[in-house]
């Protein structure tokens, strides 16, 4: 009878451990797979952006789920204002800042590194048919040289092209990738945008 009670607890014991490596497995994968159930196969992936009125971000949103990354708002310091963004007006700060090719308006560095990120969506809404000055703050703020950087715009009409020959002709330390203009897209469009990129 004690021989039955052995093996039976033998038995209860090995299904136990059974038990858990299978879930310990499945947790590892679960972490490891993005919002769509694939593994990102270009490494680590983050989806910086500025947005400032909702549009870039819903963009970056849809990015980061299509690769699981990891979203980062690029913020400046002293938040613009409606009046700062009004482009009609000559004298307002949104103005002011894109006639100076130097400004560099100050930017909420709320990571100290992006050492572990291997790629970097970089979004931005279009400036006059390129991008703000902050996303220059934002490239100088950090040591992207090498890294995969993909730029992404959403815009009422004007194309990234003009924007992707600047960046590169003034950051040609880093691995940029064609872009895109994501006007509207859906997370179907992202998705398939996000996979000719792996």
């Amino acid at each position: 009878m004690r021989k039955i009670v052995f093996i039976i607890a033998a038995i209860m014991g090995l299904l136990v451990s059974m038990t858990a490596c299978a879930n310990k497995k499945g947790n590892n994968m679960d972490m490891n797979a993005n919002a769509t159930g694939t593994a990102p196969k270009n490494g680590k992936v983050l989806v910086a952006y500025a947005s400032y009125t909702g549009t870039t971000e819903g963009m970056a949103k849809k990015i980061a789920t299509a690769t699981g990354g990891e979203l980062y708002k690029i913020e400046p310091v002293k938040e613009y204002t409606t009046d700062d963004l009004d482009w009609t007006d000559k004298n307002s700060r949104c103005c002011k800042e894109n006639a100076d090719p130097k400004a560099r308006p100050a930017m909420k560095k709320t990571k100290q590194s992006l050492d572990q990120y291997d790629v970097i969506y970089l979004g931005y809404p279009n400036w006059w048919n390129s991008h703000p000055r902050l996303i220059n703050t934002f490239i100088e703020a950090y040591d992207l040289k090498g890294k995969t950087v993909i730029p992404f715009m959403t815009s009422g009409g004007s194309q990234i092209d003009n924007s992707e020959r600047i960046l590169k002709k003034d950051y040609p330390e880093v691995n940029w990738k064609k872009g895109k203009l994501l006007n509207g897209a859906s997370q179907k469009d992202v998705d398939a945008w996000v996979k000719t990129l792996q």
